[in-house]
């Protein structure tokens, strides 16, 4: 794998973009709004486990698996440039997995998100489900509804589970976010009603 500008063995953080050598296709995340959202997914620090497998936690405590091959450049990378509380936005790439980008300093990184959690008193939670799909609670009180495409996966959440909110690549003229599942690895945007 490699990225626009960026020598074999060197750090992928660059513009917002990673180039796939397997399928000479480019993977771009543009944010429509730097502002600050209201819900921020955070950075909180990036873990080396061992020479292959890096970690990084956002403040929501989800977990993310650097899929990079060279993850031990990426954990130099990221140690030196992203900071503690920087905005960070995830984007799904289903064919590639997740990207993350740190809205600061444009860089992303090819991810997969664990099932497992940091710190599950930072998590969000589903309280309640509407059996269609069209509307959720999550464990802070908050009402969100999906459209009708996105209840066709939110109609398969449960109470009780977990769930990552981003703002991902949503400005923010709206209360619209990114949610993902990380039982099952699904997707839905939502807005968040009654603010």
């Amino acid at each position: 794998m490699s990225v626009e500008g960026v020598q074999s063995g060197e750090s992928i953080a660059v513009e917002g973009t990673i180039e796939l050598e397997k399928e000479s296709k480019k993977v771009d995340m543009n944010i429509n709004s730097v502002a600050r959202p209201k819900i921020c997914t955070a950075f909180e620090e990036i873990k080396l486990i061992n020479s292959s497998k890096v970690v990084i936690i956002l403040s929501d405590g989800s977990q993310w698996k650097v899929k990079e091959e060279n993850s031990k450049s990426v954990y130099e990378t990221v140690s030196k440039n992203w900071k503690v509380g920087d905005d960070i936005r995830i984007k799904g790439d289903t064919e590639h997995g997740l990207i993350l980008k740190n809205a600061r300093e444009k860089s992303v990184i090819l991810v997969d998100l664990s099932k497992k959690c940091a710190d599950v008193s930072k998590a969000f939670f589903i309280t309640k489900t509407d059996p269609s799909g069209y509307a959720l609670r999550t464990n802070d009180g908050k009402v969100w509804v999906a459209g009708y495409f996105g209840s066709f996966t939110t109609q398969h959440w449960e109470t009780g589970q977990r769930i990552v909110i981003n703002k991902s690549t949503h400005g923010n003229r709206y209360e619209d976010y990114e949610m993902i599942n990380p039982q099952d690895g699904s997707s839905a945007w939502l807005t968040q009603v009654f603010v």
